[in-house]
């Protein structure tokens, strides 16, 4: 026989998740009751009561001994408070890491187009004119009419068209962030318009200095270039 902590009070609080004052206190009152019950078993086994081993002995002194641990916690050894106090703290910061826990849409970031990158930020050869030049953004290769979406919410700047980018959308997030979307097929969105994350705003094209059918996708941070792949991973 064995120490037994309060099943339905272990219960409570994982059903509840958050449980009341008293709960926690109860809780804390259990485990110094355990304490105080291993305390008094380490304790016997100094002792050499008798050399024949009884069991029914030993069950009779379990009970009184589990039975003291709850009289003794009760009345109270301190520890409980001890208790009480840190669990009360580690209840109400998990509370806290919760609410602090980004779960606003516009904290989330999207990716712009069901497909795979086929090109990536940084020095290439153009396909096109076969000059090497910077690659402002990255190029998500898809099939032509293919969703492309709003990575956050933001206010459209630019809806048209402009050479080499075809048809262009240009969303402003109003955090010094501004992403471009081009060689679209057709814009969905026109300027001016306020859109939320992961709006469709246009349909993968073919527009402008293209070689096939994809997305073209740029972000601005502060009016200055970033790579897209790893403004896409920071949420």
């Amino acid at each position: 026989m064995s120490f037994v902590p309060d099943i339905d009070l272990l219960l409570n609080v994982a059903k509840t998740g958050k449980p009341s004052p008293e709960t926690i206190r109860s809780l804390a009152r259990e485990m110094e009751a355990l304490f105080v019950y291993e305390l008094l078993k380490a304790m016997r086994k100094t002792v050499n009561i008798s050399s024949r081993r009884d069991f029914q002995k030993d069950v009779y002194t379990t009970i009184i001994d589990i039975e003291l641990a709850r009289v003794l916690s009760e009345k109270g050894l301190g520890l409980k408070e001890v208790l009480f106090r840190q669990l009360s703290r580690t209840i109400k910061e998990n509370e806290e890491y919760v609410k602090e826990t980004p779960t606003d849409k516009s904290n989330r970031k999207v990716f712009p187009a069901e497909g795979q990158i086929s090109s990536s930020y940084g020095w290439r050869v153009h396909p096109v004119t076969g000059k090497r030049r910077f690659h402002y953004g990255i190029d998500i290769s898809a099939p032509m009419g293919t969703e492309i979406k709003a990575v956050k919410g933001g206010r459209v700047i630019f809806s048209g068209t402009r050479p080499g980018y075809g048809n262009l959308i240009i969303i402003d997030h109003g955090d010094g962030f501004i992403t471009k979307y081009a060689h679209n097929k057709v814009n969905l969105v026109r300027e001016g318009q306020t859109v939320e994350d992961a709006e469709v705003i246009a349909l993968v094209g073919n527009s402008g200095l293209s070689t096939g059918p994809h997305l073209h996708f740029e972000v601005l941070c502060n009016g200055k270039h970033i790579n897209p792949e790893e403004f896409l991973v920071k949420t």
